[in-house]
């Protein structure tokens, strides 16, 4: 309840006096100079309605300070996400598998560009992957939209929102290797860092509001952005954050330059609206879509282990990995969990059979094929490696050792010394 009151405070101290004829010198005007018996009652009703529509208009400004569409925006990635846990085939600990994001409308440069399903490109921005994921996005909407939509207006907030969501995937599909798919809203969010930057230099605010925007955006634009400088790896889309951020102060930035800060809100409203309305429809068109190709995505998954049932690690796999091979033998992580079994009972050989199964059959596994090849060549070259047979140890293992994404198994590699 603190913060909303404090955000109305903060922007009708900071957005509502510059450029605006205060509302007491608006009603003095109509105030007869000499109060007389007759004419008080005909001179006094002026007055009281124009501090009627002062007070209005006043009421209405403070209304439009509010951050509603922040409210909204949250509320509505709530929804979806909702929709998303109802779908979803296959989820653990309030996290959706690899294989329900990707029957839902998750996006990769193979699955938009190979496959011709451009209509991801409006759904994954607005998806997330987990519980988790969402409400940290969700938490760094609500700071940014409370500095930013008070000063744009809802709908100069809600186009800046669409462009940088698009420049996010923009970001992601130049950025990461084909198969890897991505959803989130932080390409949307990265941009109105962008924005809250680019708009802090504007004259619109004074000099205090200022300093705070921008206090606000290096403290969620650093953590977004800084990983970059020592390559991005893991599972956040720093490639999306970056394309948003940039699009975002791009947006920030044309609107400071057309903006004389003297009317209430930016120019152009028509245009702002078209492009929030516009990105809104496509993303109910692409929802449609995705639902007409959702059962032929699920089914190319129906093979794999369910990720309710995958092991968390590769050694708690090869405890069950007879149950999985027997269960799901198109599998190839199944049979990765029979090789590490294999290994532990100093059956090499049989062991290396498996592993070089599993990389004959990686591309069963979809967007997860690299990272199994790198696994099984990593374990290969530990074979290798005991084996004696160091120079094969260390081709094997070279893609493994190059691979940032990879370091659980390079320091596995480590201890071999096949990774330097």
């Amino acid at each position: 309840m603190l913060a909303p009151r404090m955000g109305v405070r903060m922007a009708a101290k900071s957005f509502g006096t510059r450029g605006l004829t205060p509302a007491s010198a608006r009603v003095v005007r109509y105030a007869p100079a000499t109060p007389t018996p007759g004419p008080r009652v005909r001179e006094a009703a002026p007055a009281a309605f124009a501090q009627d529509d002062a007070e209005a208009s006043e009421t209405a400004r403070l209304f439009a300070l509010f951050p509603l569409l922040t409210a909204g925006i949250i509320i509505f990635l709530s929804l979806v996400f909702a929709a998303q846990k109802h779908f979803a085939f296959d989820m653990r600990d309030n996290a959706l598998s690899l294989g329900s994001i990707v029957a839902l409308g998750g996006a990769s440069r193979r699955l938009v560009f190979e496959g011709g399903e451009w209509w991801r490109i409006f759904l994954a921005p607005i998806y997330h992957g987990s519980l988790s994921h969402l409400v940290g996005n969700c938490v760094a909407l609500g700071f940014l939209g409370a500095r930013l939509e008070p000063l744009l207006g809802r709908w100069w907030m809600s186009a800046a929102f669409v462009i940088s969501a698009l420049g996010g995937m923009a970001g992601s599909m130049i950025g990461n290797a084909p198969d890897v798919t991505t959803v989130g809203a932080s390409g949307a969010i990265s941009g109105l860092i962008g924005a809250l930057f680019a708009m802090s230099f504007h004259s619109r605010a004074d000099e205090a509001t200022q300093q705070a925007m921008r206090r606000t955006a290096w403290r969620f634009g650093i953590p977004a952005l800084a990983p970059l400088l020592w390559g991005a790896h893991g599972t956040t889309d720093y490639y999306a954050h970056l394309g948003g951020a940039v699009s975002g102060a791009m947006v920030g930035a044309v609107i400071a330059l057309l903006w004389d800060g003297r009317s209430f809100r930016p120019g152009l409203q028509r245009v702002a609206a078209a492009i929030a309305v516009g990105g809104l429809t496509m993303s109910g068109v692409s929802a449609a879509m995705a639902a007409t190709q959702f059962k032929r995505h699920e089914s190319k998954w129906a093979h794999l282990i369910p990720m309710s049932q995958t092991p968390r690690t590769v050694e708690e796999g090869a405890k069950r990995a007879d149950e999985f091979v027997t269960r799901y033998p198109r599998d190839p992580r199944a049979h990765l969990f029979r090789a590490v079994a294999l290994m532990q009972k100093d059956k090499l050989i049989a062991a290396e059979g498996e592993l070089r199964a599993v990389i004959a059959n990686s591309s069963e596994a979809g967007p997860q094929k690299a990272q199994l090849e790198r696994t099984a060549e990593a374990y290969m070259a530990m074979i290798y490696a005991y084996q004696g047979r160091r120079a094969d140890a260390q081709a094997m293992g070279k893609k493994v050792c190059d691979d940032r994404s990879m370091r659980s198994l390079q320091k596995s590699l480590k201890k071999y010394k096949i990774c330097g």
